[in-house]
């Protein structure tokens, strides 16, 4: 997990554009796509934090995959400006997860609710988060 600062004005646009989050994590998940090396990507947003889940054009040796997934962490910040902190997973256990809660989320924007399963994404982020 990393943190950065994003551009004011950014920020006030983002407030302006009162989006739910369900539609910030699909802007965010097709300008993550659009990097060179991802097929898909799934994203789901609480607060200030994202959680990417990326699925990879072929095999990359630790090095390029650490590279890409700093490039991915920086299109979502890039992309949302309401965004600090992104958390990148190129796990296939992971990515499925952040897979169906994206779709829960989804789902639950069509009936008027954008909760996350807090829980669930908290459990993801501490599995990404290195030991201090």
């Amino acid at each position: 997990m990393a943190t950065a600062g994003a551009p004011s004005d950014t920020v006030e646009n983002f407030e302006q554009t009162n989006e739910s989050t369900s539609e910030r994590a699909e802007r965010v998940a097709q300008a993550v796509t659009a990097l060179n090396g991802i097929d898909t990507a799934s994203v789901v947003i609480s607060g200030d934090t994202a959680i990417v889940g990326i699925q990879i054009t072929g095999a990359l040796d630790d090095a390029r995959l650490i590279k890409l997934k700093g490039e991915v962490e920086k299109e979502a910040l890039r992309t949302d400006g309401g965004l600090t902190h992104v958390a990148v997973t190129a796990s296939a256990e992971l990515v499925k997860r952040v897979t169906n809660m994206s779709d829960a989320v989804a789902g639950d924007h069509e009936s008027g609710s954008d909760a996350l399963p807090n829980e669930q994404a908290k459990d993801i982020v501490r599995s990404l988060t290195p030991p201090v």
